[in-house]
């Protein structure tokens, strides 16, 4: 069930618990930076970090084995299924450069 914050945003009535997410989440912006990425890739856009890695195979796939490995969970989130993270997006979050090419992608396939 969701409740709303003192802020206006929903979030999940947990009984005053701290999400799994909010708990690890520099831990694991930490391992990602430190592993797959550098950390100016994490705000600049056009970093070549970014320009010269396939995020699937270098950066997510990678990141998500190892991140569930450490918490002993099963990586249920193997390539084929990534569309599910950009499926709980909301559009806001989603670069502008990456919503520009989706546009023209869905343009050229109509």
């Amino acid at each position: 069930m969701a409740v709303l914050s003192a802020n206006g945003e929903r979030r999940a009535n947990n009984g005053g618990k701290t999400s799994f997410r909010d708990h690890h989440a520099k831990e694991l912006r930490q391992m990602l930076t430190e592993r797959y990425l550098v950390a100016g890739a994490l705000r600049e856009g056009n970093h070549p970090d970014l320009l010269n890695k396939k995020a699937s195979d270098d950066v997510l796939v990678p990141f998500f084995k190892e991140a569930f490995k450490r918490y002993g969970i099963e990586n249920s989130l193997p390539k084929e299924n990534l569309y599910l993270l950009a499926a709980a997006m909301k559009p806001e979050d989603i670069h502008a450069d990456v919503r520009a090419m989706l546009d023209e992608i869905a343009s050229a396939l109509q």
